[in-house]
């Protein structure tokens, strides 16, 4: 009966402990669904962070790439125009190579007329005077005698016409002696270029070639005014640039520093993207070293 009765209490007495680890547990148990849902809550809002980024970014990619087709077409709409700019000017570089050959043409024609009535000139010249002597009245002095009261010289016989060479024969021929290092042949070849064809093509290199020629035979002091007349003179041409260049190096070798200086900075003023601007930018950085 004791027995019995101490079970018993036993019995009432672990109860309220199980049903005290249960509420623990349930509690705990409470606890981690609310940290879970917390995550939750916390990974939702970072999802829809992202998904608010991600529309943003496709909003930017679609503007952008809206631009760069826009930017394709108008590049196109460029390449295009530019595509039949090229031909017209093809076209026009065309017409103009035919109208230099028609012109080459009958300029060849003209000069061999032109030689043609030279020779003819010519002949009628060796014809008259061998005719003016024979006429002359026998024991009489020639036609070509002064008569009493004269000094008493005889006229000069005709001479015959010489047609004169084409300024490019005469600048290939000067070129000829510049190569080969006859400079003072080479100076009177090119000189009669520009002083008989000033306006032909091949007047602005000889003038730049009369100051290379005085450069090479080392009298730069001759060459500076050479340069400076091309320089002056013939504005438009493609080695004005090298002109200057070449003036500032022979007021280098004649130690005229400032001068030298002056003439590298025009050219890198004038002409900033030429080779020779690259040459003259080296040369005042050597003068700035020294």
């Amino acid at each position: 009966m004791i027995r019995s009765r101490l079970i018993v209490l036993s019995l009432v007495l672990l109860v309220p402990a199980a049903v005290s680890a249960q509420n623990r547990e349930h509690l705990q148990m409470n606890a981690d669904l609310r940290q879970l849902q917390e995550h939750v809550s916390r990974l939702q809002l970072a999802v829809n962070q992202i998904d608010a980024q991600l529309d943003a970014a496709d909003q930017r990619i679609e503007s952008a790439a809206a631009s760069s087709v826009k930017g394709f077409a108008d590049q196109q709409l460029l390449i295009n125009q530019l595509a039949g700019s090229v031909q017209t000017i093809r076209e026009r570089l065309d017409d103009n190579t035919v109208r230099v050959s028609q012109l080459s043409q009958e300029f060849v024609a003209i000069r061999e007329g032109l030689r043609l009535l030279t020779d003819q000139i010519n002949t009628l010249v060796g014809l008259l005077q061998p005719s003016a002597a024979q006429n002359a009245p026998a024991g009489s002095a020639p036609a070509a005698t002064a008569s009493a009261g004269d000094e008493g010289t005889a006229a000069p016989p005709l001479a015959p016409v010489i047609m004169p060479p084409s300024a490019g024969r005469t600048y290939q021929a000067a070129i000829g002696d510049f190569m080969s290092g006859r400079y003072d042949n080479a100076i009177a070849g090119f000189r009669e270029v520009v002083e008989m064809y000033p306006n032909a093509p091949d007047a602005a290199n000889s003038q730049f070639h009369i100051g290379e020629s005085f450069y090479y035979k080392k009298e730069c002091k001759n060459a500076v005014p050479e340069y400076q007349k091309f320089v002056d003179t013939y504005t438009t041409s493609d080695r004005r640039p090298d002109g200057l260049y070449m003036m500032g190096l022979c007021y280098s070798d004649l130690k005229q520093t400032a001068n030298a200086r002056r003439m590298f900075e025009q050219v890198l003023k004038e002409y900033p993207d030429s080779t020779s601007a690259l040459q003259a930018n080296q040369r005042l950085q050597a003068l700035s070293a020294r």
